[in-house]
């Protein structure tokens, strides 16, 4: 996704339907990595990340479960 240089997120991810064991997000943001500390069985996970030069962020999400259907959202921090 394209991010701000300079500036700060927060990335949520939930279950919207289905049944869940397990989500993840992640997120790589030049040589720097972020994840969520969730333990296994939570219907949703959060991550910070902050872009110091770079224009652009990749991020994962892993969700286990039966059948899940999930959202993610990323909103910017002042």
């Amino acid at each position: 996704m394209e991010v701000e240089p300079g500036r700060c997120y927060f990335a949520a991810a939930a279950l919207v339907r289905g049944e869940m064991r397990a989500l993840r997000i992640s997120v790589e943001v030049g040589d720097r990595a972020a994840r969520d500390d969730a333990g296994e069985g939570g219907e949703g996970a959060g991550v910070a990340f902050c872009s110091d030069i770079e224009e652009s962020a990749a991020l994962r999400v892993s969700a286990r479960g039966g059948s899940p259907v999930w959202v993610l959202s990323v909103w910017p921090m002042d």
